[in-house]
C-alpha cells in the first residue's frame, strides 16, 4: 500500500489512493508546459489561469483530490503555505518556487474556513470555481 508520494518531474511516478500513477496519467505534458511558461517570472501566478491551461480545470472532482494528495507532501490532507511555495514544482521539478506574495494569495483564494491551511475540498471548489 502506498501512503507516501515521491518527488517527480513529468515523467515521474507518484502515488496516490495505493496506485502509482504519472502526473501525465491525467494532465497533457504539453499542457502543463503552457502553464508554467505563462507563470515563469515571479508575481505572474494567477491560480484560475493555470488551471485552465494546464487542464485541472476540466478535471473531475475525484481527479482533482487526487492531484491534492500528490502536492500534499506531508500527508495530513491539508496545504499549509510552506507546501503552496513549491506547487509549481510538483508539475515540474525545475520551475521556480512561488514567491511569498503568490502563496498568500492562493491560500486566500482557496482557505474558505480560514483555518491556515487548504483541505482537499476547499482545493477542489478553487479549482473549480
Amino acid at each position: 500500500m502506498c501512503m507516501f508520494l515521491l518527488p517527480f518531474t513529468t515523467s515521474h511516478l507518484f502515488c496516490v489512493n495505493s496506485w502509482k500513477m504519472s502526473i501525465t496519467d491525467v494532465l497533457s505534458a504539453d499542457d502543463i508546459a503552457a502553464a508554467l511558461q505563462e507563470c515563469q517570472d515571479p508575481d505572474t501566478f494567477e491560480p484560475q489561469k493555470f488551471f485552465q491551461t494546464s487542464g485541472l480545470a476540466k478535471m473531475s472532482a475525484s481527479q482533482v483530490k487526487d492531484v491534492f494528495r500528490f502536492i500534499d507532501n506531508d500527508q495530513s490532507g491539508y496545504l499549509d503555505e510552506e507546501e503552496l511555495k513549491f506547487f509549481l514544482q510538483k508539475f515540474e521539478s525545475g520551475a521556480r518556487e512561488l514567491t511569498k506574495s503568490e502563496t498568500k494569495s492562493l491560500m486566500a483564494a482557496a482557505d474558505n474556513d480560514g483555518d491556515g491551511k487548504i483541505g482537499a475540498d476547499e482545493f477542489q471548489e478553487m479549482v473549480h470555481s
